[in-house]
């Protein structure tokens, strides 16, 4: 086995949870992309959508040495378990739930009162956006937060 790959299951964990989070910070870029191209241009939407299939890739890219290290460690158990780092995982989902419900409601309003028609892609792509992005930054926060805390 090589030496230089730790197989620590709860580090192993802990790695895999801050990829999510990261890729999910990735995917709300790209899903702001995706919203975007309906603002812009022809040939600025082409640009945005090559930036995306970019930003997808880096995304798929850095998850996936986790998913493997994850089954090499054999710790996809202490995945529901009472982890600091999952702790820290659920607590960012309920607050990214909690935001989005209320952006959901503002985005309600707002589509009633636009200035100028989008289509309904519009509204799923800035929600999922919205929504992805509340959980990566809640996550770090709350990460980071309880860190010092415990320092």
């Amino acid at each position: 086995m090589n030496s230089k790959i730790s197989t620590d299951p709860a580090e192993a964990v802990d790695v895999f949870i801050n990829r999510v989070a990261f890729v999910m910070l990735m995917m709300s870029l790209s899903f702001s992309l995706t919203a975007g191209q309906f603002l812009v241009s022809q040939s600025a939407a082409d640009t945005m959508n090559n930036v995306q299939t970019i930003v997808m890739l880096i995304a798929g890219l850095s998850i996936i040495p986790s998913f493997w290290k994850l089954k090499v460690s054999g710790a996809s158990d202490l995945l529901v378990g009472d982890s600091y780092i999952v702790a820290v995982f659920k607590r960012a989902s309920v607050k990214a739930f909690t935001l989005t419900y209320a952006f959901l409601i503002f985005a309600e309003i707002s589509a009633r009162e636009a200035w100028f028609e989008v289509p309904a892609e519009f509204y799923l792509s800035g929600a999922l956006a919205f929504t992805t992005a509340a959980f990566s930054i809640a996550f770090y926060i709350f990460n980071r937060s309880d860190s010092e805390i415990s320092d």
